[in-house]
């Protein structure tokens, strides 16, 4: 299926295969084991450099969410 649409892509726009992607729209993917990590922290971090905020005090916050339950939300 991946291929199918890989090809019908190519045949309508000059395009070429990169590999596995790093970053999309500033959101960093990791592939694990257990699936994949989507992080967002290196586009964050732009944001308070731009705004001059990165040297504020820094608050952890960790949200762990399946893809179970996202279907479920």
């Amino acid at each position: 299926m991946i291929q199918a649409t890989k090809d019908m892509l190519n045949s309508k726009f000059d395009m070429k295969d990169l590999g596995q992607a790093d970053v999309i729209l500033g959101v960093r993917i990791s592939r694990t084991q257990d699936g994949l990590v989507l992080n967002q922290s290196h586009y964050v971090d732009m944001i308070l450099d731009y705004s001059e905020l990165a040297l504020s005090n820094e608050v952890a916050l960790s949200l762990l969410i399946t893809f179970d339950q996202m279907i479920t939300l």
